[in-house]
């Protein structure tokens, strides 16, 4: 079961507001689509465009949040340069960490999984991609209701 974070992670502000449970049902059909297709413990992360933490999924993985911000950074300045790119998946020795827009770039879903290193090298991010557009595009209309 996943739950609103209520803590504030160092990198990250304070949720604002709790989610509608519209959004809360989108995010987890996604870590259900996440966990069949990342091999390995995944935990996912909703963050708004103020840097807030607004959902953490359960799981005891360790996502480096700072890595994470510094993903989140980037992805929001390619779609503000006008050269979007789907998403981003940063492959490293402890597993691979994706950033997927979420929302018409206000929102982030920062998918964090530990495997092996064999596996996190031969980690298919367009596959992944695939795999949850719609529920991202489910998501993003769910969001879109949040002022």
């Amino acid at each position: 079961r996943s739950h609103i974070c209520v803590g504030t992670m160092s990198c990250f502000g304070p949720p604002r507001t709790r989610l509608p449970d519209a959004v809360s049902a989108d995010l987890e059909r996604i870590v259900e689509r996440v966990a069949e297709f990342y091999r390995g413990p995944t935990k996912c992360l909703l963050i708004s465009d103020q840097g807030e933490l607004q959902y953490e999924s359960d799981g005891d993985v360790g996502a480096d949040m700072k890595t994470v911000e510094n993903l989140c950074i980037l992805k929001r300045a390619s779609l503000t340069a006008g050269q979007p790119v789907p998403a981003m998946h940063l492959r490293t020795e402890n597993g691979v960490t994706s950033i997927y827009e979420a929302g018409d770039g206000h929102w982030m879903l920062a998918v964090c999984c530990e495997m092996h290193p064999t596996s996190a090298e031969l980690f298919d991010g367009e596959a992944a991609e695939a795999i949850i557009r719609e529920d991202l595009r489910e998501l993003s209309a769910s969001l879109a209701t949040i002022a």
